[in-house]
């Protein structure tokens, strides 16, 4: 089943996000490109820092990336990473 995933990183401002995408696009690189199971990735501004939002065919898949790839570059940079919530994706639109 798809799930929405949410991850919050706290005190992140608009350079520091830009930062973490450049080094997780590097790291998807190295991997060959994007990881198996992402259907849609997008990052926003929230009240107090970055707001990721994915939607992943699986939390297996998800899981993997989250714990070998997302996580440590957010560690890298300095920040901190609530804990991720997770809903199931009931219905999803493509144009």
């Amino acid at each position: 089943m798809a799930i929405v995933v949410e991850l919050h990183v706290a005190g992140t401002g608009r350079d520091e996000a830009d930062l973490l995408d450049q080094r997780v696009g590097e790291a998807m690189q190295t991997m060959g490109g994007p990881p198996a199971g992402l259907m849609v990735h997008i990052g926003r501004p929230s009240a107090d820092g970055l707001l990721i939002t994915d939607v992943w065919r699986s939390e297996p898949e998800m899981r993997s990336f989250l714990d070998d790839v997302l996580l440590p570059r957010i560690a890298e940079l300095g920040l901190k990473a609530g804990e991720p919530t997770m809903s199931p994706l009931w219905q999803f639109g493509r144009p």
